[in-house]
C-alpha cells in the first residue's frame, strides 16, 4: 500500500475518500507568497465517519503560475493519510 491509498474505515469497513472543501488564495505581502489553502477530510462512503476538516496549503510559483506540488504531497494529507490507515493493532505512529 503506497501513502496515498487509504485502508477502508475502521469501523464498518467501508471505502476511505480524501473531500476537498473550501479554497482560498492567500496572498502574503512579504515576502512574495502565495498559497492555495485547501479544506480537506477523509470520510468513510458508507458510515461518513470523518476525522475532521483540516487545511492543508499549498505553495505557487508566482511567476510561473502553477502550483508547486500536489494536494497528496502537503504535510496535512500526509499526515491525515497516515492517521486513518494506523490501526490498534500497529506499532505506535510517529
Amino acid at each position: 500500500m503506497n501513502e496515498t491509498e487509504l485502508k477502508p474505515c475502521p469501523f464498518c469497513g467501508g471505502k476511505a475518500e480524501l473531500k476537498i472543501g473550501k479554497m482560498a488564495l492567500y496572498d502574503g505581502i512579504y515576502p512574495v507568497k502565495y498559497e492555495l489553502r485547501v479544506g480537506v477530510s477523509i470520510k468513510c462512503t458508507q458510515c461518513y465517519m470523518s476525522e475532521g476538516e483540516r487545511t492543508a496549503s499549498i505553495d505557487i510559483d508566482h511567476e510561473k503560475i502553477e502550483l508547486k506540488q500536489s494536494i497528496y504531497e502537503t504535510k496535512t494529507v500526509i499526515s491525515m493519510f497516515k492517521r486513518w490507515n494506523r490501526r490498534a493493532t500497529d506499532e505506535r505512529a510517529d
